[in-house]
């Protein structure tokens, strides 16, 4: 699938926590002003079309917004990732408070296995 822009999630081992980043969604240069907006990320295993694995949101707050959210940026949150190995797909929906609806960031996140489990 074609997005404005792809980010490919940096590898991460399973069970371990997951340090967080930051990404700015913007059109034409120009930050978009999220103030008000919802913000989802699911990420599925093998296809775009799977089932969902994970849910990030602004909802559950594995998603979060700078303040002032003017600046178009939206934090993934430190966390605990347990997901099976493999490759899951995601892309990142967001509904303004108008009501706009746009999705216009999408990747990968490869899960590698780990040889240790405590």
């Amino acid at each position: 699938m074609a997005y404005e822009t792809n980010f490919n999630f940096p590898d991460h081992k399973s069970g371990n926590t997951f340090d967080g980043l930051s990404f700015t969604i913007a059109v034409n240069g120009v930050a978009v002003d999220l103030t008000g907006a919802s913000v989802a990320a699911y990420f599925r295993k093998d296809s775009i079309d799977g089932t969902v694995s994970l849910e990030m949101t602004t909802d559950n707050g594995k998603l979060t917004l700078n303040s002032p959210a003017t600046d178009g940026v939206i934090n993934v949150a430190k966390q605990l990732v347990s997901l099976a190995w493999g490759t899951y797909y995601y892309d990142v929906r967001y509904v303004l408070a108008d009501g706009e609806t746009k999705t216009r960031v999408g990747g990968s996140w490869t899960i590698t296995k780990v040889a240790t489990n405590v």
